[in-house]
């Protein structure tokens, strides 16, 4: 007796890169390996360079899951093309755009500058909407590197669905070339975009409309935002980021001493980092104890470490950016979450730390209203009011017992809530059946 193949047979996942930290990448990361767990063919194209040494990235590779990052041409006009080089800037953008790539350019992503700049045939095959991305992307020599080594994998096998993974609506152009190629499709936004302010491409809006195959979100408020993003012309479904459980039990809440704090997230204005350190000094000055390690990187690291000295935070540990391993045991060392975001989608760390038995702390930011119940699984304060967080800071501290009894429902909701990444999985290949449905009418439409 046969095995029918799965579905999907072959799946391309595509994102602008990999950083060192976050839930874009997580997401991508764990559904995919999800997805290669039950015979799925991946393939993860990035935008920008693939840095080898990124833990995700080796996570996917690890698994057997082909990465394929920008060459090294590629992301060096990149970079030369956002300095003010006036005319220089427009030649190595047109030299790139006129870059024609073979089927060795997915297995060999850093071809040398001679070989990315050396072909002068346009990679359009004639099609119209595919030059006008190209046309209107000419400073963008990464999006033609895709381009070129998304169609040489589409010439080894066609994909069953190209899912591209954004914030603010951001790569609408990889959907638009996928509907051009007649590819199903399936967008999911990360963030709430109208706490981010709004898509960020002037054309996002038409062009999702248009041609995207499935959009969904990560929570419920990103939705809301996103369906007034496109002016209701679109349905948009929600499916929440594949977080694994930890199998080994959590250690008990501390009793006594001082209260064991950890913050998962980048080191952006976004996460509202500095708003944690005003409520951390306002907690300390009224007797609370406590110890706190921020867990992340980012660009706004050494004004944070600046801040923590200057309001006397001298004991604050700043652990850099964790492999997704090393997070599950920062948490388990600790008895609470800490996230003071003033503007989020769904974060992953939240849920992480609902998983391994902690509670959390945090804003009414995105959708973590949705994830946390107030007074049950954790505390939720309003963004950008320090004096709130250090008051639940102290609340938390001198209720140990109460403290235990949320970080029991914060595991039990996680239990409860389809979050592993087989939940996710099977949700999402469910619209990946519905994006191919939509893809079949439309080639049918244009016959």
């Amino acid at each position: 007796m046969t095995t029918a193949p799965p579905y999907p047979r072959r799946v391309f996942q595509v994102a602008w890169g990999f950083e060192r930290f976050g839930g874009l990448e997580r997401h991508l990361t764990e559904l995919s390996l999800a997805q290669a767990a039950h015979g799925t063919e991946v393939l993860v194209f990035t935008e920008t360079g693939a840095d080898p040494s990124n833990a995700y990235v080796q996570q996917l590779r690890r698994a057997g899951i082909m990465v394929s990052g920008a060459s090294a041409a590629a992301s060096l006009a990149e970079r030369l093309g956002r300095l003010p080089l006036g005319p220089a800037r427009e030649i190595i953008g047109a030299a790139l755009r006129l870059r024609r790539a073979g089927a060795s350019a997915v297995q060999q992503p850093q071809a040398p500058l001679r070989t990315a700049l050396s072909a002068t045939a346009d990679r359009t095959d004639g099609n119209e909407t595919v030059a006008r991305i190209l046309a209107s992307r000419y400073h963008h020599p990464v999006t033609v590197d895709l381009f070129a080594r998304l169609d040489a994998a589409i010439a080894e096998g066609r994909p069953d669905v190209v899912h591209v993974h954004g914030t603010q609506l951001r790569q609408s152009w990889v959907v638009a070339w996928a509907a051009a190629r007649g590819l199903p499709t399936m967008y999911t936004e990360q963030v709430t975009i109208d706490e981010w302010g709004g898509p960020t491409e002037a054309t996002a809006v038409a062009t999702m409309i248009a041609d995207a195959g499935v959009i969904v979100c990560v929570s419920d408020r990103a939705r809301d935002s996103v369906v007034r993003a496109l002016r209701g012309a679109r349905e948009v479904a929600v499916v929440r980021q594949p977080v694994p459980g930890n199998g080994a039990s959590s250690p008990p809440i501390r009793t006594d001493g001082p209260l064991h704090l950890l913050c998962v997230a980048r080191l952006e204005h976004y996460k509202g980092i500095d708003v944690l350190l005003h409520a951390a000094a306002k907690a300390r000055a009224a007797g609370v104890d406590f110890r706190l390690q921020l867990a992340g990187d980012g660009s706004e690291r050494k004004a944070l470490m600046t801040l923590a000295q200057t309001l006397g935070l001298t004991d604050i540990v700043f652990l850099g950016a964790l492999a997704p391993e090393a997070v599950a045991v920062a948490l388990h060392a600790a008895d609470l979450m800490v996230l003071p975001s003033r503007g989020e989608g769904l974060p992953v760390s939240i849920v992480e730390a609902m998983a391994n038995g902690r509670p959390v702390l945090a804003t009414r930011a995105g959708g973590t209203g949705e994830v946390v119940q107030d007074g049950v699984t954790g505390l939720l304060v309003d963004p950008e009011q320090p004096d709130q967080l250090a008051a639940a800071l102290a609340q938390l501290a001198a209720d140990r017992p109460g403290l235990q009894r949320m970080a029991d429902s914060a595991r039990r909701a996680w239990e409860a809530g389809g979050w592993s990444p087989d939940a996710v999985r099977t949700r999402v290949t469910a619209l990946y059946r519905e994006a191919a449905a939509i893809a079949h009418r439309a080639a049918d439409a244009s016959r």
